[in-house]
């Protein structure tokens, strides 16, 4: 309708995206005309973050949290591919505060908030977009040697399980190199992967761990699974290592164990130097949860 009533070809060009986009011309010193899917994807992934993120919703691995996570991180890697360097803060900064003030129409509560939630995240997939960028080039390059149309699911698996690469971005880039993915392969290294680390988490729980000198003087844990499936106030008590694996210990969680013929839960966990901890397996000692760390 709006299109229609400013006899415009498409939502882009009506004054819903148009000054946002001419704000990326900007930046980019290219022009629209030339990279209309690019600055479409931009600027449209960019206001649905911002209204997102003003609604109270954060990255995450999870749920609507990862939706909001990939959306942030196929806005920037668009960006990249229009030879913007994300390395730099003053352009991630840059890019995010004008493109927030380009969109006078939205109802933003915490210009703040926004900016810091989208540059943290920037800077995180960042360093995972240099990575894997630089295997996933190295692959295609070989794979086109070879005179061979189809990135192998190992591969794959392996970019996203080492290198934290997304599937996402994968298969895009593949596709504008002409290659597909051998995405069945791939989902089958996932399962296998899991299953592997669940019956290994499983197995170290069963061997006859003494866990109550690893626990002594540890209060009870205090499950909150019941009324919500977030908690943003825990207190990490302990940390333990056993075996290989990461044991983290909360005085309160979400997190269901095993017991009652129920398997544990799995999800993730934001520490306090930002990093994301995936827990994979849930254990119960005496009243003590434990969370098991995916290796």
């Amino acid at each position: 309708m709006c299109s229609v009533l400013q006899q415009k070809k498409t939502v882009y060009e009506t004054d819903l995206f148009f000054p946002a986009i001419q704000t990326v011309e900007k930046i980019t010193k290219l022009a629209y005309i030339d990279h209309q899917r690019r600055f479409r994807i931009i600027v449209d992934h960019a206001r649905t973050a911002f209204m997102l993120i003003n609604d109270g919703l954060v990255p995450s691995n999870m749920g609507a949290g990862y939706v909001l996570r990939m959306i942030i991180r196929r806005l920037i890697y668009n960006a990249v591919l229009l030879h913007q360097d994300f390395s730099n803060n003053q352009v991630i900064n840059g890019l995010f505060t004008e493109l927030l003030h380009s969109f006078k129409s939205l109802r933003v509560f915490n210009e703040s908030e926004i900016l810091r939630i989208l540059q943290e995240e920037s800077t995180i997939f960042g360093k995972t977009l240099q990575n894997g960028m630089q295997i996933l080039t190295s692959l295609i390059t070989q794979i086109k040697q070879e005179n061979k149309t189809e990135l192998d699911g190992k591969d794959i698996f392996k970019l996203y399980d080492t290198y934290g690469f997304p599937l996402e971005l994968t298969r895009e880039i593949a596709q504008e190199h002409g290659l597909c993915l051998d995405e069945e392969g791939c989902q089958c290294c996932i399962q296998e992967a899991k299953e592997k680390s669940r019956q290994a988490t499983q197995d170290m729980f069963k061997k006859g761990i003494d866990w109550s000198k690893y626990l002594e003087g540890m209060p009870q844990t205090e499950f909150i699974g019941y009324d919500t499936l977030s908690c943003t106030t825990p207190t990490l008590l302990k940390e333990i290592s056993i075996d290989g694996k990461r044991v983290l210990i909360f005085d309160k969680t979400p997190f269901y164990p095993e017991m009652g013929g129920q398997k544990g839960d799995t999800g993730s966990i934001k520490m306090d130097d930002g990093k994301i901890v995936e827990i994979e397996q849930v254990q119960k000692f005496a009243g003590v949860i434990l969370h098991f760390a995916k290796e």
